[in-house]
């Protein structure tokens, strides 16, 4: 499936969604490190699947720098805090800076990040388990990283607590996209492009590493090098039930797709995960899928290329 038929239709289905179209664990990259070849640039930012643009939309101009808010800003370590605020709304806000929530029910809203490899931190938006945070909404935002190094920022946006709705948000420049770890998210209407490429990045552009009843739909992941996937669902955190992929258009990595049972807790069960109306606008370096140790994990697949053309199941 690989070959010219596949970049001129995947650009078809891309344009427009800010992406360089090239193209695991370390593994699974090309020889050398080198991404897949040829690289075609879609531009814009755009959700394939609805034809809408992801993140922030206006003059950056008009927005709070977050540093001048003393009720979050740490000065004294140069990011956000949002600690012992539950309900806080957080809007019409920027920063080069990272954000760390650390209360119930926040919502994060209409805002643009720019994180540096130096400010950026290890996450441009964090949660952690051992806090408070559940209930958090990240939407109508654009964390665009520059300057990404081996030290971060490594994830746009890490999900560790239940209850986290990420919505039109547009994430490019770290090394992975989203990284979820818990129950009950949506993500819907995300761009994901654009990809740090530095040498021990791993990039994904959404990985699922535990949790259940988390969906991802309405969305655009491209991970333009030849290096793990657009989206990993593989148990290295713990066990992984009831995922739903839907309306999605993928593109590149090693493999498109990971989804795997020999992660770092591989005794914990990786379960009903769907497919359904997914389409992979360009293949992997190496193919679409690497299934592995997950038997019958997959319980749903509708998969199909950028000409529309059904992808059996693996």
């Amino acid at each position: 499936m690989e070959g010219m038929g596949w970049k001129l239709v995947a650009l078809a289905v891309l344009a427009g969604c800010g992406s360089s179209m090239d193209g695991g664990d370390s593994a699974d990259a090309p020889p050398g490190g080198a991404d897949a070849p040829a690289s075609v640039d879609g531009g814009g930012t755009d959700a394939g699947s609805t034809g809408s643009a992801c993140g922030f939309e206006g003059d950056q101009a008009l927005l709070t720098d977050l540093s001048t808010m003393s009720d979050v800003w740490r000065s004294d370590y140069d990011f956000a805090q949002i600690y012992d605020m539950p309900g806080r709304r957080l809007e019409d806000w920027r920063t080069n800076a990272h954000v760390f929530v650390m209360s119930d029910g926040v919502t994060l809203r209409h805002f643009y990040m720019d994180p540096t490899g130096a400010t950026g931190g290890y996450y441009s938006i964090r949660t952690d388990d051992r806090e408070a945070g559940a209930g958090l909404t990240i939407e109508g935002g654009t964390i665009a990283t520059t300057g990404a190094t081996d030290d971060g920022p490594i994830k746009g946006i890490l999900v560790a607590v239940d209850g986290v709705t990420i919505r039109d948000v547009d994430l490019s420049g770290s090394h992975d996209g989203i990284s979820i770890g818990a129950g009950n998210v949506l993500v819907d209407h995300v761009c994901i492009h654009d990809l740090a490429n530095t040498p021990t990045a791993h990039n994904d552009g959404i990985e699922i590493y535990a949790g259940s009843s988390v969906t991802v739909t309405n969305s655009t992941i491209d991970n333009p090098h030849g290096q793990t996937s657009a989206i990993n669902i593989t148990n290295d955190y713990g066990p992984i039930d009831d995922v739903l992929i839907e309306n999605v258009t993928l593109a590149g990595g090693g493999y498109t797709i990971y989804v795997r049972g020999d992660g770092a807790t591989s005794s914990a069960p990786v379960t009903n995960i769907r497919f359904r109306n997914v389409t992979i606008a360009r293949p992997g370096f190496y193919g679409i899928i690497s299934y592995q140790d997950a038997p019958g994990a997959i319980v749903e697949w509708d998969v199909h290329d950028a000409s529309g053309n059904p992808i059996p199941a693996p």
